[in-house]
């Protein structure tokens, strides 16, 4: 989910500098949030189900792959795209043809980074946004039969 989420946006920064603007302040203030400050509001917004770990797990992911796959597509060299303007190029060819094959090393170098992270996140997660929807076993029904 996160990486999904993180790659489309960073495209729409990079290609539209108003999303941008908009976007990455945000972005900034969520990577510099304590996920374990959040977590007991997701469990109040979701309730004790996996929703919550999800989402913090995602959110831990998130960053590093928005601003390197950003920093990756907008990294062309001028020359390569003063080449296929010539030629007529529009922006999802750019886009498909140029911007996205010289963001894969930098996405790539993210996912080493993130893989790491997606597991301390889910069991910061799983500390921190614990809980069951099941409840325990009345002392009456213990020992079973």
């Amino acid at each position: 989910m996160g990486f999904v989420g993180a790659f489309v946006l960073a495209v729409l920064t990079s290609e539209l500098p108003l999303v941008r603007r908009a976007v990455m302040p945000i972005a900034v203030v969520l990577n510099v949030t304590p996920l374990v400050a959040v977590a007991p509001a997701l469990v109040v917004a979701f309730g004790f189900g996996p929703m919550p770990k999800l989402i913090i797990t995602g959110l831990i992911c998130f960053f590093p792959i928005l601003i390197n796959t950003a920093t990756g597509l907008r990294s062309v060299p001028q020359q390569v795209l003063q080449v296929y303007r010539t030629m007529d190029a529009g922006r999802v060819e750019l886009l498909w043809h140029v911007r996205v094959p010289n963001a894969l090393p930098y996405l790539f170098a993210a996912l080493r980074i993130v893989f790491p992270l997606s597991i301390i996140g889910a069991v910061v997660a799983e500390m921190s946004a614990s809980g069951s929807t099941g409840g325990s076993v009345p002392r009456s029904a213990w020992p079973p039969p």
